[in-house]
């Protein structure tokens, strides 16, 4: 029975994550374990449940390519915190592979409007679009990459994130 209502609880309980992180990485700048990893695990039980091995197995491919998504910009770029991370992985793991891809690309444009409206609002777009001129060879150059900082100017991520999620479930 409660397989019928699998994909229900799912909708409900990303919201319900979307809702949460946001609080947390707005308040606190952190998204916490204690909110992400329960929320993975549901995943991979809602995927049982609603179609067995094979179920649980996409649900498992969703929390990889979540996962797998923002590591690389962790690893490469930065600006992105582990917790950002372990929040697309649950994304992931509630709503699978096709939609986590569609909530980070979401996430990703929310992202970057509100990074650019706030650069030109404070005046440092030129500055920064320098800044990331001299970023991308620190792609490749980790001393490039560790002796550009750009600290002061962070924001919490997990909204935006939050924000693509909920819209992907409404244009799913």
């Amino acid at each position: 029975m409660i397989g019928e209502y699998a994909g229900y609880i799912s909708l409900l309980l990303i919201i319900f994550l979307a809702i949460g992180a946001s609080y947390w990485d707005i308040k606190y700048r952190k998204i916490p374990n204690k909110l992400t990893f329960p929320m993975m695990l549901a995943g991979m039980v809602i995927g049982f449940i609603q179609g067995g091995p094979a179920g649980f197995m996409e649900n498992i491919k969703g929390l990889l390519v979540g996962f797998a998504f923002l590591l690389a910009f962790y690893l490469t770029i930065g600006g992105i915190g582990e917790g950002d991370i372990k929040l697309l992985a649950a994304f992931g793991a509630l709503g699978g592979p096709a939609y986590v891809v569609k909530a980070a690309i979401y996430g990703v444009i929310f992202g970057g409007i509100y990074a650019v409206l706030y650069l030109l609002f404070k005046r440092k777009l030129i500055a920064t679009l320098k800044w990331i001129a001299l970023l991308l060879p620190g792609l490749v150059c980790k001393d490039i990459r560790e002796s550009i900082s750009y600290a002061d100017e962070t924001m919490p991520y997990g909204p935006f994130l939050a924000a693509g999620a909920v819209l992907a479930l409404f244009l799913a």
